[in-house]
């Protein structure tokens, strides 16, 4: 998908692909030959996979087997420890402070920044999620693309989900909880009973509204590839191709029009049919 991408030299994806399976012992002096930052007794279990253009482990530190960390940038502290199976993947950037812990079978998504402070764990099987959105958002659903930050001196437990939000200092959160609002310092967090009510979260948009909302997703689109995108009332036109936002429709003839539609789904949760 089209927020999974960054660039980085094919040659040296190759390159960070085959270490992945290298014994743990020689992968400092391999990583150190792609200019990543390797810190003195750092172990990088077998098959962890690293793919980025900025790497940096401090000393100490240990990423156990079976990671995959796949972000622009990567920064780890010293004395910090990246437990098995989890997945840290977007286009932004993870970085992580001094004696930090990451529980295992955890998900990281960077399509935003993820910052988390030191002395901090996340428990297993927690999520962490850089954006929100699914439906349409010209249609009048609600979408968000914030950074995560987490302050140092937290514990957050087993099985959180965190949304886009800012984590002060010196906080414990509730286990099975799920963030949302940002949290202040000195403060302990759980959730609140389970509530049903009515969905109010999709708003009627008039027209001119909606035609307003695709030209700032058509706007961002052309900002991040310089490429050519037309707005003419509900329909957007990339290069030779057509996206209709009235029948939702596409007709596709451009490589950058697929990246559109990719980024359309991604960002913004809008979808189209061929």
């Amino acid at each position: 998908m089209y927020g999974l991408k960054f660039r980085i030299n094919p040659l040296k994806k190759i390159y960070l692909i085959g270490i992945s399976v290298m014994p743990p012992f020689v992968k400092p002096f391999l990583y150190r030959l792609a200019d990543f930052k390797i810190g003195k007794n750092t172990s990088i279990g077998w098959f962890s996979l690293i793919i980025s253009n900025e790497f940096e482990i401090g000393n100490n530190s240990e990423i156990s087997p079976l990671n995959m960390m796949i972000c622009n940038k990567v920064k780890i502290g010293d004395y910090a420890i990246v437990s098995m199976f989890n997945w840290i993947y977007g286009r932004a950037s993870f970085r992580i402070g001094n004696h930090s812990f990451i529980g295992a079978r955890s998900m990281i998504n960077c399509y935003e920044d993820v910052i988390i402070g030191n002395f901090t764990g996340i428990g297993a099987e927690s999520a962490l999620y850089t954006h929100g959105v699914w439906l349409p958002y010209a249609e009048g659903y609600p979408r968000r693309f914030k950074p995560i930050i987490i302050g140092n001196n937290v514990w957050i437990p087993v099985r959180v989900i965190i949304l886009p939000i800012t984590i002060g200092d010196n906080v414990t959160v509730g286990t099975g909880s799920t963030l949302y609002k940002d949290i202040p310092s000195d403060s302990f967090v759980t959730t609140t009973p389970m509530e049903i009510r009515e969905n109010k979260l999709k708003q009627e948009l008039n027209r001119e509204t909606k035609y307003h909302r695709i030209l700032e997703m058509a706007d961002e689109f052309r900002l991040q590839t310089n490429s050519a995108v037309v707005v003419h009332d509900l329909k957007v036109y990339v290069g030779n191709s057509e996206f209709n936002f009235k029948t939702r429709k596409c007709i596709i003839k451009d490589k950058i029009a697929k990246e559109f539609r990719e980024y359309m789904l991604t960002y913004w949760g809008e979808w189209f049919d061929n």
